[in-house]
């Protein structure tokens, strides 16, 4: 083959493969449109039946139509004859078929006729002829089916209802069986867990698992989360910590001991070792009335202890704070180590009921969640409210328990909305037939304040649950309480024994810390908990 032949047949080569690229666009666009038809015909379904999202299906639907149509058009190249009739009708006067057909010929009228034809095919601009043009129908069917799909979407029914709850249904069915095999590999690897929990956790799962596949809608997967939340309630009420908090609120009544309860309240094994470790010196420049001082927040700690090597290494810590015994004071260090060590079974606990609720944060049933979110945005706005901040750590009336059956428990919480002790008491002196003159109140001052009746004079706090103030507002150290009875009691108020006030204040300070463990609540409201107990403490 002539070099004249090898440069016509380049020629038309390129000339084909232009061709071939217009008829590859031009498949595709059609494939797009083809596509966007159906794309129209599912959002038109949509208005009728549950489908969700129609615009993506639209967009999956146009993908898959280019996609079909662009390898479809690959098998479409053109062949050379139709690349050199090309070439033709753009001035070249069947030269170039001429031509194609005397490949290989060598006589002179087949050369003089290729060589005149390669002269026109070098002066021949094919890419500015052979532009791509979109046609105008295409471009008309492209802009309808758009609008269609674009225009239904906007349109409400109840079909779209459906389709966007069974859209959430599996989504929501996907996330929690995908939650319960992450939380099943955590659980294996969990070392604070017991054997038996462990099993029993696993096998919780393997049930909750089984119920959420079998659902057919949220309310059915809802209950079986709630189920399993309360299973998981009931192996998590195994693992008490109530000794830890209580260790903690007693040991945060002073200075010395006020960043071993801060770390105790963490959880944090090192700090609690490093402040233990250091205690003994830090000791050392307290005075004989600070060390008993300290001496007794150990004892009275130790009374509402159940752990019985916990409260007998703060009873041990407590009697040799007190006697202030240079030669027992030797010994604390000692005494200390097996306070940390007996602090190592309630501290397991804490971790693992820490573990237990994280296990119960991938479970929330979906309304409870909505609940949760809607009451943290409330307590935000609340939060930072400074006139209701006040209000709540003045009254603590947003920090009270609540009992199992759902009422709240009268009594629970210093400074609570509980029934106020004088009243009850007027009540039933007026029922016996007695009246009996009422305390002068002159110049702000109750005539008796032995604090069984909770009246303080003019400026008396009436839901303060009859705790005796000081001047600068505080209860006073070292005196008794009045608690009131509970609402189902036939007892008489003013019958009930008043009780030493850091007995109760540690009692409900515990309660109270436990609680915002258990609940959703926002920083500020345990920040403003946490100085209401402390300034009922000084």
């Amino acid at each position: 083959m002539s070099s004249v032949d090898k440069e016509i047949l380049a020629f038309i080569k390129k000339i084909k493969l232009r061709i071939h690229l217009n008829i590859i666009i031009n498949y595709i666009i059609w494939g797009i449109i083809g596509a966007l038809f159906c794309g129209a015909a599912v959002s038109i379904s949509a208005l009728l039946f549950p489908l969700y999202k129609v615009y993506l299906i639209a967009l999956k639907l146009a993908a898959i139509g280019a996609g079909i149509a662009f390898l479809v058009s690959l098998t479409m190249v053109p062949k050379n004859y139709k690349a050199a009739a090309a070439a033709d009708s753009m001035g070249l006067k069947e030269r170039a078929v001429t031509s194609l057909e005397l490949i290989g010929n060598e006589e002179n009228f087949a050369l003089l006729q290729k060589k005149d034809t390669l002269s026109k095919l070098r002066k021949l601009d094919y890419k500015e002829k052979l532009k791509f043009k979109i046609n105008r129908k295409q471009i008309i069917l492209f802009i309808v089916f758009v609008f269609i799909i674009t225009g239904t979407n906007f349109i409400p029914t109840k079909a779209k209802d459906k389709a966007q709850q069974k859209y959430r249904f599996n989504i929501t069915q996907e996330e929690k069986i995908a939650s319960i095999e992450k939380v099943e590999k955590d659980i294996k690897k969990n070392s604070t867990l017991k054997e038996e929990d462990k099993k029993e956790l696993l096998d919780n799962l393997t049930s909750l698992r089984k119920e959420i596949k079998e659902a057919q809608s949220l309310s059915e997967i809802d209950n079986s989360l709630s189920k399993f939340q309360i299973k998981t309630d009931e192996i998590k009420d195994k693992y008490k910590e109530n000794d830890l908090n209580n260790v903690a609120s007693g040991l945060s009544r002073n200075n010395y001991t006020n960043n071993l309860a801060n770390a105790i309240e963490r959880g944090d094994k090192e700090e609690i070792a490093r402040e233990i470790s250091n205690l003994p010196q830090t000791m050392q420049g307290a005075t004989e009335e600070e060390q008993k001082k300290v001496g007794k927040d150990f004892a009275d700690t130790a009374k509402n202890t159940e752990d019985s090597e916990l409260k007998k290494s703060l009873n041990d810590i407590a009697e040799k704070l007190a006697s202030n015994n240079p030669e027992k004071l030797k010994e604390l260090a000692n005494s200390l180590n097996n306070f940390n060590e007996s602090l190592g079974k309630p501290m397991d606990n804490k971790y693992a009921k820490n573990e237990l609720k994280d296990i119960q944060s991938n479970f929330m049933p979906e309304n409870k969640v909505a609940d949760n979110s809607q009451h943290q945005n409330q307590s935000a706005q609340t939060g930072n409210n400074p006139q209701s901040g006040n209000q709540q750590g003045q009254n603590g009336s947003n920090t009270g328990n609540t009992s199992p059956n759902g009422n709240n428990e009268q009594g629970q919480k210093p400074g609570g909305n509980s029934e106020n002790p004088e009243n009850k008491s007027s009540d039933n002196e007026n029922k016996s037939g007695d009246n009996k003159e009422k305390p002068n109140q002159n110049n702000g001052s109750s005539s008796d304040n032995s604090g069984k009746t909770g009246s303080s004079g003019g400026n008396s706090d009436k839901g303060s649950t009859g705790l005796n103030k000081t001047e600068n507002g505080n209860a006073a150290q070292g005196e008794d309480v009045y608690l009131p009875p509970p609402p189902d009691s036939k007892t008489a108020a003013e019958n009930s024994k008043p009780q030493d006030l850091s007995k109760v204040i540690g009692k409900y300070k515990e309660k109270a810390y436990e609680n915002m463990n258990s609940y959703v609540i926002p920083e500020a409201m345990k920040d403003i908990i946490k100085n209401y107990f402390t300034s009922l403490e000084q």
